[in-house]
């Protein structure tokens, strides 16, 4: 499946590109995954359908070292089995690839896999993401603020017009995701304690440090960033 993702000379995705998992389609300005990552891919997937937890973790130990590391990738992977499956296609695929650089490989194989999240309602420097990813890319980003809107509401029109007047771009120690709820409500309320929207989270070290609903003044907004800085820098 080819993607709107960009090619740039970054070393990982260098990597990725002399590792045969992606290469570039229409003319060189996209990317897409390679047909022999896709049958990696499917060969993973079939592997672990045959295999109970037990044997999924000893999969998965083979190329994690640290247990805490292998709970964190099984516990990402329990609202979306894909992400294991990728991550052990990448770790195969790729020699000498870090876990942490696996981990940051896996959003742009989703990427290139599904179509991508809905934007229509996303503040100009949030980054559209799938719900269902969130865990990974929590994982990855271990400070983060999240949006979460809704069609038809007018408090989530009022916290986009608020977040796109505070940001004009995501700052460089914190990332801005947004997820459309509907995308994705099981793992919002059950995960991250959000039962619709608009809401705001700030998030440290993967869990949620606090939570706005409904629309807000810029000043609460900037209140609770500093804090999550703070937070994180202690």
């Amino acid at each position: 499946m080819d993607a709107d993702t960009a090619v740039d000379s970054g070393t990982l995705l260098d990597r990725l590109v002399d590792g045969g998992v992606v290469e570039p389609a229409d003319g060189g300005d996209r990317l897409r995954l390679t047909d022999a990552f896709t049958d990696r891919l499917d060969a993973t997937r079939a592997t672990l359908a045959d295999l109970d937890s037990a044997a999924r973790r000893e999969t998965l130990s083979e190329h994690v070292e640290a247990p805490a590391e292998v709970d964190a990738v099984l516990d990402v992977s329990d609202h979306d089995e894909e992400i294991l499956v990728e991550y052990l296609a990448v770790a195969d695929h790729v020699a000498q690839l870090s876990h942490a650089d696996r981990l940051r490989v896996l959003p742009v194989v989703d990427a290139l896999r599904r179509d991508p999240p809905a934007d229509h309602g996303s503040p100009a420097a949030f980054t559209p993401v799938h719900g269902d990813r969130l865990p990974l890319l929590l994982r990855v980003h271990p400070e983060a603020v999240v949006y979460v809107w809704l069609d038809d509401c007018t408090d989530c029109d009022q916290m986009r017009a608020t977040l796109d007047e505070l940001f004009e771009a995501a700052p460089d120690d914190v990332a801005f995701f947004s997820v459309y709820g509907p995308d994705a409500p099981r793992i919002l309320q059950e995960r991250y304690g959000v039962p619709g929207g608009p809401a705001t989270l700030f998030i440290h070290e993967g869990t949620v440090d606090a939570r706005l609903y409904g629309a807000q003044y810029e000043s609460v907004v900037e209140s609770e960033l500093r804090t999550l800085r703070e937070v994180a820098s202690a």
